[in-house]
């Protein structure tokens, strides 16, 4: 229990007139009644007893005040100056400038005892509690509002200069006109706690992330989640998050998403002239010859762009284009038509033989090697001899099921033409046609060659009916 000194000092006093009697009585008894006798001896107990009171009123601790207001009580003055430091150093990590306190601290010695002292380790958690502490502060704000503090000004006009420069225009033959901020940006200088100051990277991101608006967009067709999310600068992850209810990539015509965008505290407007070279598409006109193949096409002038020079007025809102307009327009050359043949001839199957004419031929070269029995195996079409790179044309109008390398096969073209009836081209050196494309009667699908097992040049094709291989001659007619 703490006792005041006051308290103290008052019993040393009832001690000491105690002693004196005692010693007054004692010589006394003994017969020395003598004054002068009794006058040393009671200086000699007087002079005992300040000693005594000088010793036992000593300070061996001291008190921290604070304001004036006794905090703590420690051992030895470093304990508060080291526990004081410390506290400093930690909201000094992430402000390079000084930090400060408001408060007044003093240590004022006094006497102690064990059990009234506080512990080292506490010390610091008890000056925290009681301390304010501060630095100079810049604060941003946008249109009076202070949005972020910074250590300095000189940071604060690094964060402007760091978002004008991430939308400032890049580019060939740009000259700039303006490039302000939309939204009135001024400073501030303020007393803060260190906790509120932000580094610069921080505060960038802070200004250009730190909102988010929610808009909805109606689906359109032909539009997918890539489609939306590109078009609004998302990621498909976001366009997912913000639609928790979308289960799969199938959306809806007319279905609504929302669109949950971050809005930047600052916009960036940059009003800028650009020069730029444009090339205009050449015109195609197309001439029909009736001694080309259908498919074929021979081109008799090559076409050239026309080329021009424009000068746009642009004006962008943070990197996104509101305005473009020309301002300007010279032609440095005008486009070259290309003029192009175009085959109508056909190749049709003889109604005079024994087939049934239902199909073309594909190449018009004579049979190597019939359908049915061969050396041990069985062939499953007709062998045609044909040139390399001979156009193919197609037996029928269908559907390109296949275009690929198919082993023995090499390069093959497979069309389906409904009714169960589908003809394969294989061995070819190269594909017209690709996979899904619908093709007419007479279209060139592909060029003869000796890919996969082929000892020269030639066509092998095939007519499957219902899944059963069919002699082909029994449709092509002789």
């Amino acid at each position: 229990m703490f006792v005041a000194p006051e308290q103290r000092w008052i019993g040393l006093k009832i001690r000491v007139i105690l002693w004196k009697f005692r010693v007054r009585v004692c010589l006394e008894q003994r017969g020395w009644k003598s004054p002068r006798l009794l006058l040393v001896a009671g200086l000699v107990v007087s002079l005992l007893v300040l000693i005594g009171l000088a010793w036992y009123g000593r300070a061996n601790a001291y008190a921290v005040l604070v304001n004036g207001e006794r905090v703590a009580i420690v051992a030895q003055s470093w304990v508060a100056e080291q526990a004081l430091q410390s506290l400093l150093a930690e909201k000094s990590v992430s402000v390079p400038k000084e930090v400060q306190y408001r408060e007044e601290i003093k240590l004022k010695p006094v006497r102690a005892g064990d059990g009234e002292l506080d512990a080292e380790e506490d010390m610091k958690g008890i000056l925290a509690s009681k301390l304010s502490f501060f630095v100079q502060g810049a604060g941003l704000a946008i249109n009076g509002d202070t949005k972020l503090w910074v250590a300095d000004e000189e940071s604060a006009h690094q964060i402007v200069e760091r978002l004008k420069e991430m939308y400032r225009p890049r580019g060939e033959g740009i000259t700039l006109d303006s490039l302000e901020f939309e939204e009135n940006v001024t400073f501030t200088s303020q007393e803060i706690d260190p906790a509120q100051v932000k580094g610069i990277e921080e505060a960038v991101g802070f200004l250009v992330n730190e909102t988010v608006k929610t808009e909805t967009h109606t689906v359109r067709p032909g539009e997918s989640l890539w489609s939306i999310a590109e078009s609004n600068n998302l990621s498909v992850k976001d366009l997912m998050d913000a639609n928790p209810r979308i289960t799969s990539d199938v959306l809806r015509i007319g279905q609504v998403l929302n669109l949950v965008k971050p809005e930047p505290l600052v916009h960036v407007v940059a009003s800028y002239r650009q020069t730029v070279s444009e090339y205009e598409p050449y015109p195609v006109r197309v001439n029909y010859d009736a001694n080309l193949w259908r498919g074929q096409e021979r081109v008799l002038q090559r076409g050239r762009e026309g080329e021009k020079e424009v000068l746009y007025r642009v004006v962008e809102r943070n990197g996104i284009r509101l305005v473009k307009e020309v301002l300007e327009e010279k032609v440095l050359a005008q486009p070259v038509e290309k003029v192009v043949s175009r085959g109508t001839k056909m190749m049709l199957a003889s109604r005079d033989g024994g087939g049934s004419g239902t199909l073309g031929w594909p190449i018009r070269g004579s049979i190597t090697s019939p359908f049915g029995p061969r050396g041990g195996e069985f062939h499953t079409g007709l062998d045609l001899d044909g040139v390399m790179g001979e156009p193919v044309i197609a037996a029928e109008e269908g559907l390109v099921t296949f275009t690929g390398s198919r082993g023995t096969y090499g390069k093959q073209v497979v069309i389906d033409h409904g009714d169960g009836m589908v003809t394969t081209y294989s061995h070819l050196s190269g594909y017209r046609v690709s996979e899904g494309q619908r093709v007419s009667r007479g279209d060139i699908i592909g060029l003869v060659g000796s890919t996969g097992r082929s000892t020269g040049s030639h066509l092998h094709f095939e007519v499957i009916v219902e899944g059963n291989f069919r002699n082909p001659l029994d449709y092509l007619g002789r």
